[in-house]
């Protein structure tokens, strides 16, 4: 969209070093949006975006979900039924714990009236979500966006895909521990995929899931091979009957090199992991 990244690019381009200072610029921006309205241009709300973010709880049993604004944070209006937010809605005033699975809807308002695109987050809170998770193999620093945190976060990973959603290993396995806190029972593991191969990433060609009591010594559950995790796509969803446990490890092993005829032949694949639920 050409309004505001033209006066964005003016302001890169004519304003000196010395005098550049993003707040100054934002508080003129938006006196000219007021021009804009006038004169009936459309333009992008983006500036007015809500940025959001997940913190494991001190109690392991859920996350703290922050909501922020460039602007006047009181301006933050939020639905936890899954309905569109309005001046109406609760006021955001502080970081929601989410202690269960629930769809919330939060948008910016000045004057009674939205501005920008409202943000929606839909949590599955599990037995894995805020949990402590060691990654044995680190994704690489491209897309390693909130850490092992990222796995547990509640949240699965939107489509089209964003990096920080996800965690990227270039040529690795993903090879992850969840320590659950005590022993747990537990009948189901999923592990969410990304595939988008026109981007390199591939599908692993194997994951297993194994367990323990002490985070050392791991007995193997079940393993699926390439044809059931393409089978499945995306959610790979482990059904193991009744089992109980401290840890539970999840080792992916990445597709290796790209074949050829495809983007990127030769090279390592990518694969990308968002989400470990343990139900």
């Amino acid at each position: 969209m050409v309004f505001p990244r033209i006066a964005a690019l003016a302001e890169v381009l004519w304003t000196p070093i010395i005098l550049k200072n993003y707040d100054d610029f934002r508080a003129r921006l938006l006196k000219h949006f007021k021009l804009l309205d006038f004169l009936h241009i459309n333009y992008s709300h983006s500036i007015y975006e809500l940025k959001t973010k997940m913190i494991p709880l001190d109690s392991k049993d859920g996350i703290s979900f922050e909501i922020k604004s460039d602007f006047n944070e009181k301006g933050i209006y939020y639905t936890k039924d899954g309905s569109e937010p309005s001046d109406k809605s609760i006021n955001y005033t502080s970081p929601l714990i989410i202690k269960k699975s629930e769809k919330i809807k939060a948008g910016y308002f000045e004057n009674r009236k939205q501005i920008g695109n409202t943000i929606e987050k839909i949590f599955n809170i599990n037995k894995a979500t805020g949990k402590n998770v060691t990654l044995n193999i680190p994704p690489n620093e491209k897309y390693s966006f909130g850490g092992p945190f990222t796995v547990v976060d509640g949240v699965t990973g939107q489509l089209p895909w964003v990096g920080k959603e996800w965690l990227g290993f270039e040529g690795t396995d993903f090879d992850a521990v969840v320590d659950l806190g005590s022993v747990q029972k537990f009948s189901k593991v999923i592990v969410d995929l990304l595939d988008a191969q026109i981007s390199w990433i591939y599908l692993p060609k194997s994951i297993e899931i194994f367990i323990s009591d002490d985070g050392i010594n791991f007995t193997s559950l079940k393993k699926f091979g390439a044809e059931e995790i393409i089978k499945q796509k995306r959610a790979i969803t482990f059904e193991l009957g009744n089992q109980s446990a401290s840890y539970v490890k999840v080792v992916a092993g990445n597709y290796g090199k790209i074949p050829a005829g495809m983007p990127g032949a030769g090279e390592n694949a990518w694969l990308f992991v968002d989400e470990i639920s343990i139900e």
